[in-house]
């Protein structure tokens, strides 16, 4: 489902582009630079085709990864798989690839909460993450790049045929009964509210039907009798329809689906009750009443009919399948992996710390018993990527003793820093003209940076976001030509068909090109960026979590918190710190916040796992009521709170309706003098 044009602010949505082939005039003009470089011409052919053998890029800088790997994709054809350290280096690596890359580039996010945790997935965690496994499922030959994590691959999600079978789709012209779709979302974890605000929610009024799937926009669907009559997407903000579509792609919620039969659900109660049983026979009297209780609040959620919180903990006991994205990945894919010897130490290191919490919830019957871990384990992933072929990208310069891969070296160096010092900026940039490198300048100022190198008759091209190529004589973009001509919009295709390509004796400036600057000696290019210039990193669109997350004062550092604070569990509710305990569990000694709720009960929670504590904020200055653990007091507090919330949420929609009828004035647009104005600071 491609996302809609003609609203800025729809929905929270997945940091994916999922954009078909488009036009890229920076893209086209840096690929043309490779057409006569050795050492591409050696990567083509070894990346070409599907082969067993390993490949070693080295000696590129972060930018000059970027660069290598949109060409390459667009060269090879071949689905990409990019495993990186972290959703921080994802993020930055992504922002690049979309500004480089013609073809569709995905980000698969990493969860950042343990599954021992038995919190259920964030919606910002598997709203990409679908929308990634769905395009590979589906995507054809076409080729696209996905940035994943390293630990994602280790992290369960659902297998391609249960995600085949529980997803549907929802076409115009369809006949829908609204109670069978409505018990067909229930199913599959969806919750009926009376205004759709949050993914996995939707709502049934009369003729309309609103849902908010589990990725993608929002949609509207509007009834004709029984029929599909028009599906649109809509915007959660001021809820109205905006883009119509031919049909709504539907997945599961959650990384499991429960049967929605009271058959079903009486016999996991009874299978998770015996197993608690058996349990608790080998633990000391606290940590048998520890399982028990928290066991009781997790059965009590599954007769109920819904989800419970925990409910993803359970899945090896509904099913024997497992999968991670590891087992979505084609034949014919090319995996990356970038600086694999900081990947491989990060991914021992987290199996370690998932082993350790999963045997710890154990120990203190805060866990119940698992037929098989929630996670792959470092060789087990390591054995279900091996038939792929690999690519291993370094910054390490290449060692000719180095027999593991075929290797192929880079000449690439950074760019000095110039201190906001634009004469030095100049210097250089006319320098390097000097000696024929074709110097990319990437900027948040590119109409200042235009006119200084025009006023140092420096010749420079502006490459615009669209793809549209333009000279110096338009450094004032939007503005027309003098004698009022409007601009004339050259595409490169035009460029190389008149013979000038951009050649090596001009500067290329763009809003949206590299991250980082670097000097690529084989292709005689260089790039600088805001970093060098002013120091100030560009801003790549972040990875951030859902924002109703963000209203929580999550704990970062144990020096946060004070003896006697009131905090927020995620699952149990309001408890009291009252220190920090050292404990043993398996020969090994751990540190342990403790939490006391009411009565005797008390919640020995990670040092490492400090957020999923919040700050307690109540109204006024008297102390609250502790939350029982196991009890039900903390689900009905935060579905009383969630109703009142809404009820919020409907008299602002109510209010945006009526905003939208009144008169409201245009304002004029902006003038060449502001954008002047705006951009001289720094």
């Amino acid at each position: 489902m491609k996302p809609a044009t003609s609203s800025r602010h729809m929905a929270t949505q997945s940091p994916n582009t999922g954009n078909p082939l488009k036009e890229n005039a920076l893209a086209s003009a840096l690929h043309q630079r490779f057409l006569n470089c050795p050492q591409y011409a050696k990567l083509l052919a070894r990346t070409a085709r599907h082969s067993q053998s390993e490949l070693n890029l080295a000696g590129l800088s972060d930018s000059a990864k970027a660069l290598v790997l949109s060409v390459l994709n667009h060269e090879v054809k071949r689905p990409f798989f990019i495993v990186v350290q972290d959703n921080l280096v994802a993020t930055r690596l992504k922002h690049e690839l979309a500004n480089l890359s013609r073809y569709p580039v995905y980000f698969y996010p990493s969860s950042e909460v343990s599954p021992y945790e038995q919190v259920l997935s964030s919606p910002d965690n598997t709203a990409p993450q679908l929308e990634v496994l769905h395009h590979i499922m589906n995507g054809g030959d076409e080729p696209y790049m996905v940035i994943v994590p390293g630990r994602a691959l280790m992290q369960r999600v659902l297998d391609a045929e249960t995600l085949k079978e529980k997803s549907f789709t929802l076409t115009r012209g369809d006949s829908v009964n609204r109670d069978e779709l409505a018990r067909k979302l229930a199913a599959r974890g969806y919750s009926r509210e009376s205004l759709v605000t949050l993914r996995g929610e939707f709502s049934i009024r009369g003729d309309i039907i609103d849902i908010y799937p589990s990725t993608g926009y929002p949609v509207r669907i509007e009834l004709f009798g029984d029929e599909i009559e028009s599906i649109r997407q809509f915007n959660i903000d001021n809820q109205r329809s905006v883009d119509e579509i031919s049909a709504a792609l539907i997945p599961p919620r959650w990384w499991i689906v429960l049967d929605d039969t009271k058959e079903f659900r009486d016999g996991l109660i009874d299978k998770l009750r015996d197993v608690a049983e058996k349990t608790s026979a080998n633990l000391d009297e606290q940590h048998r009443e520890t399982l028990l209780t928290v066991i009781e609040s997790d059965l009590t959620g599954f007769a109920s009919g819904a989800y419970p919180e925990s409910v993803e903990y359970y899945y090896p006991y509904l099913s024997e399948r497992f999968a991670t994205l590891a087992d979505y990945l084609p034949e014919k894919g090319l995996l990356m992996y970038d600086e694999w010897d900081s990947i491989a130490a990060s991914l021992m290191g987290y199996e370690e710390k998932l082993n350790n919490t999963f045997a710890e919830g154990l120990n203190t019957g805060r866990l119940l018993p698992l037929p098989r871990p929630l996670h792959l384990s470092f060789q087990e992933l390591k054995e279900k990527l091996n038939p792929m072929q690999k690519v291993f990208l370094s910054s390490l310069p290449a060692f000719e003793d180095d027999s593991t891969h075929a290797v192929v070296g880079f000449d690439c160096h950074p760019v000095e820093r110039f201190g906001n010092q634009m004469q030095l900026v100049i210097d250089k940039v006319r320098g390097f003209r000097r000696s024929e490198y074709q110097v990319v300048i990437s900027t948040e100022q590119p109409q200042r940076l235009i006119g200084l190198l025009r006023e140092w008759d420096t010749p420079a091209r502006y490459i615009a976001a669209e793809g549209d190529v333009r000279t110096t004589d338009d450094a004032v973009i939007e503005a027309p030509k003098e004698g009022g001509t409007d601009l004339e919009a050259v595409s490169f295709a035009e460029l190389i068909a008149k013979g000038n390509a951009g050649g090596n004796n001009e500067v290329w400036v763009t809003r949206h090109g590299f991250v980082s600057g670097f000097r690529m000696e084989d292709i005689m290019l260089v790039s600088i960026t805001d970093a060098e210039m002013f120091g100030l990193k560009r801003r790549p669109t972040v990875y951030r979590r859902q924002t109703v997350e963000k209203s929580y004062e999550r704990f970062t550092s144990v020096s946060d918190l004070k003896i006697e604070d009131y905090v927020v569990h995620m699952k149990h509710g309001i408890g009291q710190f009252i220190g920090v305990q050292r404990i043993a569990v398996d020969n090994q000694h751990r540190e342990y916040l403790t939490v006391q709720y009411s009565g005797e009960d008390r919640l020995y929670v990670p040092v490492d796992q400090i957020n999923l504590l919040s700050r307690y904020r109540g109204a006024g200055d008297s102390a609250p009521r502790l939350s029982r653990l196991g009890g039900a007091e903390w689900e009905t507090t935060k579905k009383r709170v969630k109703k009142s919330v809404r009820a919020v949420a409907e008299d602002l929609v109510n209010l945006y309706a009526i905003r939208a009828k009144q008169e409201g004035f245009m304002c004029l647009p902006d003038t060449p003098w502001q954008n002047d104005m705006e951009e001289s600071f720094p």
